[in-house]
Protein backbone atom coordinates (compact mmCIF):
# COMPACT_ATOMS: atom_id res chain seq x y z
CA UNK A 1 0.00 0.00 0.00
CA UNK A 2 1.56 3.52 -1.02
CA UNK A 3 1.73 5.71 1.64
CA UNK A 4 1.87 9.63 1.71
CA UNK A 5 3.14 11.80 4.80
CA UNK A 6 4.10 15.77 4.28
CA UNK A 7 7.27 17.30 5.97
CA UNK A 8 7.18 20.76 4.82
CA UNK A 9 4.99 22.96 2.60
CA UNK A 10 4.30 26.50 1.47
CA UNK A 11 2.90 27.72 -1.86
CA UNK A 12 6.12 27.09 -3.44
CA UNK A 13 7.68 24.31 -1.75
CA UNK A 14 6.49 20.80 -0.79
CA UNK A 15 8.93 17.67 0.63
CA UNK A 16 6.88 14.99 1.54
CA UNK A 17 7.81 11.02 2.26
CA UNK A 18 6.40 8.51 -0.06
CA UNK A 19 6.35 4.81 0.44
CA UNK A 20 5.39 2.00 -1.39
CA UNK A 21 6.96 2.36 -4.53
CA UNK A 22 9.92 1.86 -6.32
CA UNK A 23 12.60 3.33 -7.78
CA UNK A 24 11.09 3.30 -11.49
CA UNK A 25 8.15 4.79 -10.61
CA UNK A 26 9.89 7.66 -7.96
CA UNK A 27 11.48 8.54 -11.23
CA UNK A 28 8.44 8.80 -13.31
CA UNK A 29 6.98 11.11 -10.60
CA UNK A 30 9.29 13.43 -10.70
CA UNK A 31 10.21 13.63 -14.45
CA UNK A 32 6.76 14.34 -15.36
CA UNK A 33 6.95 17.01 -12.61
CA UNK A 34 9.49 18.47 -14.58
CA UNK A 35 8.52 17.78 -18.48
CA UNK A 36 4.91 16.98 -18.42
CA UNK A 37 2.81 20.00 -16.54
CA UNK A 38 1.68 22.73 -18.82
CA UNK A 39 2.69 26.25 -17.62
CA UNK A 40 2.90 30.26 -19.86
CA UNK A 41 5.86 31.27 -21.00
CA UNK A 42 6.90 34.06 -23.70
CA UNK A 43 7.28 32.50 -27.46
CA UNK A 44 7.48 35.10 -29.44
CA UNK A 45 8.85 38.68 -29.30
CA UNK A 46 8.40 41.31 -31.84
CA UNK A 47 10.91 44.42 -31.90
CA UNK A 48 9.78 47.81 -32.73
CA UNK A 49 12.66 49.34 -30.87
CA UNK A 50 15.95 48.16 -29.47
CA UNK A 51 18.72 50.50 -28.70
CA UNK A 52 20.31 48.83 -26.04
CA UNK A 53 23.35 47.34 -25.38
CA UNK A 54 21.67 43.92 -26.22
CA UNK A 55 20.76 42.40 -29.37
CA UNK A 56 17.69 41.72 -29.80
CA UNK A 57 17.72 37.33 -29.43
CA UNK A 58 19.41 38.08 -26.30
CA UNK A 59 16.36 39.99 -24.90
CA UNK A 60 14.07 37.71 -26.55
CA UNK A 61 15.94 34.90 -24.33
CA UNK A 62 15.79 36.96 -20.89
CA UNK A 63 12.14 36.86 -21.42
CA UNK A 64 11.28 33.75 -22.47
CA UNK A 65 13.45 32.93 -18.66
CA UNK A 66 10.62 34.95 -17.12
CA UNK A 67 8.09 32.62 -14.87
CA UNK A 68 4.72 33.90 -15.58
CA UNK A 69 1.54 32.88 -13.44
CA UNK A 70 -0.35 30.36 -15.05
CA UNK A 71 -3.89 29.17 -15.39
CA UNK A 72 -4.69 26.02 -16.26
CA UNK A 73 -8.25 26.22 -16.56
CA UNK A 74 -8.67 29.31 -18.91
CA UNK A 75 -6.13 28.54 -21.29
CA UNK A 76 -5.21 25.37 -23.79
CA UNK A 77 -1.79 24.54 -25.12
CA UNK A 78 -1.73 26.11 -28.88
CA UNK A 79 -1.60 22.49 -30.08
CA UNK A 80 -4.66 21.85 -28.30
CA UNK A 81 -6.66 24.61 -28.81
CA UNK A 82 -10.46 24.20 -29.97
CA UNK A 83 -11.02 27.63 -31.73
CA UNK A 84 -7.86 28.39 -33.98
CA UNK A 85 -6.51 25.20 -35.57
CA UNK A 86 -3.06 26.15 -33.51
CA UNK A 87 -2.80 29.22 -35.50
CA UNK A 88 -2.98 31.17 -32.10
CA UNK A 89 -5.96 33.16 -30.41
CA UNK A 90 -7.25 34.58 -26.73
CA UNK A 91 -7.97 30.74 -25.92
CA UNK A 92 -4.13 29.75 -26.43
CA UNK A 93 -1.92 32.69 -26.04
CA UNK A 94 -1.57 35.93 -24.10
CA UNK A 95 -0.21 38.96 -25.12
CA UNK A 96 1.97 41.42 -23.43
CA UNK A 97 3.63 45.33 -24.43
CA UNK A 98 6.76 46.52 -23.57
CA UNK A 99 7.64 50.46 -24.03
CA UNK A 100 10.93 52.00 -21.81
CA UNK A 101 12.97 55.00 -22.26
CA UNK A 102 16.32 56.65 -21.03
CA UNK A 103 16.07 60.23 -20.92
CA UNK A 104 19.06 61.83 -18.39
CA UNK A 105 19.92 59.01 -16.00
CA UNK A 106 19.93 55.35 -16.92
CA UNK A 107 17.06 53.14 -16.58
CA UNK A 108 16.76 49.29 -15.54
CA UNK A 109 14.31 47.30 -17.75
CA UNK A 110 12.74 44.40 -15.23
CA UNK A 111 9.79 42.01 -15.59
CA UNK A 112 7.45 44.19 -13.79
CA UNK A 113 7.35 46.60 -16.87
CA UNK A 114 5.87 43.83 -19.19
CA UNK A 115 1.81 44.63 -19.38
CA UNK A 116 0.00 41.31 -19.69
CA UNK A 117 -3.60 42.02 -21.76
CA UNK A 118 -4.47 39.78 -18.95
CA UNK A 119 -3.92 40.55 -15.56
CA UNK A 120 -4.40 36.52 -14.30
CA UNK A 121 -1.15 36.05 -16.36
CA UNK A 122 1.75 37.61 -15.15
CA UNK A 123 5.08 37.60 -14.04
CA UNK A 124 5.42 35.95 -11.23
CA UNK A 125 8.19 38.90 -9.90
CA UNK A 126 8.03 42.29 -10.65
CA UNK A 127 12.18 42.58 -10.01
CA UNK A 128 13.19 40.04 -12.21
CA UNK A 129 15.92 42.32 -14.73
CA UNK A 130 15.63 42.16 -18.38
CA UNK A 131 17.92 45.11 -19.93
CA UNK A 132 19.49 48.36 -18.44
CA UNK A 133 18.70 51.12 -20.86
CA UNK A 134 21.79 54.22 -20.99
CA UNK A 135 20.35 57.47 -21.66
CA UNK A 136 19.21 58.26 -25.12
CA UNK A 137 18.38 54.59 -25.72
CA UNK A 138 14.70 52.76 -25.63
CA UNK A 139 13.12 49.99 -26.13
CA UNK A 140 9.72 48.98 -27.46
CA UNK A 141 8.68 45.42 -28.15
CA UNK A 142 5.19 43.11 -28.44
CA UNK A 143 5.81 39.20 -27.02
CA UNK A 144 3.25 36.48 -26.84
CA UNK A 145 2.81 33.68 -24.19
CA UNK A 146 1.37 29.95 -24.62
CA UNK A 147 1.34 27.23 -22.37
CA UNK A 148 4.18 24.60 -23.47
CA UNK A 149 6.06 22.01 -21.97
CA UNK A 150 9.62 21.32 -19.78
CA UNK A 151 10.08 18.22 -22.33
CA UNK A 152 10.45 21.21 -25.05
CA UNK A 153 12.37 24.17 -23.52
CA UNK A 154 13.38 24.76 -20.04
CA UNK A 155 11.31 27.96 -19.92
CA UNK A 156 7.99 25.81 -19.73
CA UNK A 157 9.34 24.03 -16.64
CA UNK A 158 6.65 24.74 -13.71
CA UNK A 159 9.54 23.16 -11.02
CA UNK A 160 12.93 24.86 -10.36
CA UNK A 161 13.25 21.53 -8.27
CA UNK A 162 11.77 18.38 -8.60
CA UNK A 163 13.96 15.86 -6.37
CA UNK A 164 13.88 12.70 -4.66
CA UNK A 165 16.15 10.61 -2.50
CA UNK A 166 16.33 6.79 -0.83
CA UNK A 167 14.67 7.33 2.87
CA UNK A 168 17.52 7.14 5.51
CA UNK A 169 17.00 5.03 8.99
CA UNK A 170 19.18 5.30 11.41
CA UNK A 171 18.88 2.25 14.10
CA UNK A 172 20.56 2.14 17.20
CA UNK A 173 21.84 -0.78 19.44
CA UNK A 174 21.21 0.60 23.15
CA UNK A 175 22.79 -2.56 24.26
CA UNK A 176 26.41 -1.22 22.71
CA UNK A 177 25.77 2.92 23.12
CA UNK A 178 27.55 4.35 25.56
CA UNK A 179 26.23 7.62 25.02
CA UNK A 180 29.99 9.20 24.24
CA UNK A 181 28.56 12.02 22.02
CA UNK A 182 31.08 11.28 19.42
CA UNK A 183 28.27 10.71 16.79
CA UNK A 184 26.64 13.64 18.27
CA UNK A 185 29.65 16.19 17.17
CA UNK A 186 30.08 14.35 14.42
CA UNK A 187 26.64 14.49 12.27
CA UNK A 188 26.71 17.42 9.82
CA UNK A 189 23.25 18.08 10.11
CA UNK A 190 22.84 17.93 13.80
CA UNK A 191 19.96 15.51 14.15
CA UNK A 192 21.18 13.20 16.94
CA UNK A 193 21.52 14.54 20.63
CA UNK A 194 22.44 12.49 23.66
CA UNK A 195 19.23 11.68 26.26
CA UNK A 196 18.92 10.46 30.00
CA UNK A 197 19.21 6.91 28.98
CA UNK A 198 19.42 6.56 24.82
CA UNK A 199 21.16 8.41 21.83
CA UNK A 200 17.68 10.53 20.39
CA UNK A 201 17.33 11.18 16.80
CA UNK A 202 15.41 14.33 15.60
CA UNK A 203 13.93 15.36 12.78
CA UNK A 204 15.46 11.73 10.93
CA UNK A 205 14.77 12.91 7.55
CA UNK A 206 17.15 15.17 7.25
CA UNK A 207 19.61 12.68 7.93
CA UNK A 208 22.10 12.94 4.43
CA UNK A 209 23.45 8.92 4.65
CA UNK A 210 27.19 10.56 5.02
CA UNK A 211 27.87 7.69 7.95
CA UNK A 212 29.85 10.50 9.49
CA UNK A 213 28.17 8.62 12.97
CA UNK A 214 28.87 5.03 11.95
CA UNK A 215 32.80 6.18 11.31
CA UNK A 216 33.26 7.73 14.64
CA UNK A 217 31.37 5.48 16.95
CA UNK A 218 33.83 2.81 17.82
CA UNK A 219 31.21 0.73 19.66
CA UNK A 220 30.20 -0.05 16.34
CA UNK A 221 26.49 0.73 17.80
CA UNK A 222 24.59 2.83 15.23
CA UNK A 223 24.11 2.19 11.61
CA UNK A 224 22.36 3.97 8.95
CA UNK A 225 20.26 2.35 6.11
CA UNK A 226 18.67 3.47 3.01
CA UNK A 227 15.19 1.89 2.33
CA UNK A 228 14.59 1.33 -1.62
CA UNK A 229 10.45 1.24 -1.62
CA UNK A 230 10.45 4.78 0.67
CA UNK A 231 11.48 8.41 -0.82
CA UNK A 232 12.02 11.39 0.16
CA UNK A 233 10.87 13.94 -2.05
CA UNK A 234 11.29 18.07 -2.60
CA UNK A 235 9.63 20.01 -4.74
CA UNK A 236 9.96 24.21 -5.56
CA UNK A 237 7.69 26.22 -7.79
CA UNK A 238 8.93 28.48 -9.81
CA UNK A 239 5.83 30.55 -9.22
CA UNK A 240 3.79 30.24 -12.36
CA UNK A 241 1.78 27.58 -10.48
CA UNK A 242 1.06 26.01 -6.95
CA UNK A 243 2.75 22.96 -5.73
CA UNK A 244 -0.34 21.70 -4.95
CA UNK A 245 -1.20 21.96 -8.86
CA UNK A 246 1.84 20.61 -10.32
CA UNK A 247 1.61 17.70 -8.30
CA UNK A 248 -1.93 17.25 -9.09
CA UNK A 249 -1.88 17.91 -12.76
CA UNK A 250 1.42 15.31 -13.16
CA UNK A 251 -0.29 13.02 -11.17
CA UNK A 252 -3.40 13.57 -13.59
CA UNK A 253 -1.12 12.83 -16.54
CA UNK A 254 0.23 9.93 -15.60
CA UNK A 255 -3.04 8.33 -15.09
CA UNK A 256 -3.93 9.20 -18.19
CA UNK A 257 -1.27 7.51 -20.04
CA UNK A 258 -1.15 4.28 -18.08
CA UNK A 259 -5.02 4.76 -18.53
CA UNK A 260 -4.06 4.84 -22.55
CA UNK A 261 -1.33 2.16 -22.34
CA UNK A 262 -3.77 -0.49 -20.48
CA UNK A 263 -6.82 0.57 -23.38
CA UNK A 264 -4.03 -0.19 -26.03
CA UNK A 265 -2.92 -3.62 -24.83
CA UNK A 266 -6.59 -4.44 -24.08
CA UNK A 267 -7.48 -3.79 -27.59
CA UNK A 268 -4.33 -6.08 -28.40
CA UNK A 269 -4.96 -8.78 -26.63
CA UNK A 270 -8.72 -8.99 -27.94
CA UNK A 271 -7.98 -8.89 -31.73
CA UNK A 272 -5.56 -11.73 -31.05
Amino acid sequence: MVKISILEKDNYRLKFIIEGIDSTLANTIRRALISEVPVMAIHEVVFFKNSSSLFDEIIAHRLGLIPLKTNLKKYYPIDLCPNCNSKGCSSCQVKFTLQKQAIDTPVLVTSGDLISEDPEISPVSSNIPIVLLNPGESLELEAIAQLGYGKHHAKWQPVSCAAYGYAPEIIIDLSKCTLCGKCVEACPQKILTVGKTSLMVNNWFKCIACKECINTCEEEAIDVILHNNKFIFAIESTGALSVDDILETAINILIDKFNKITSKIREIVINQ
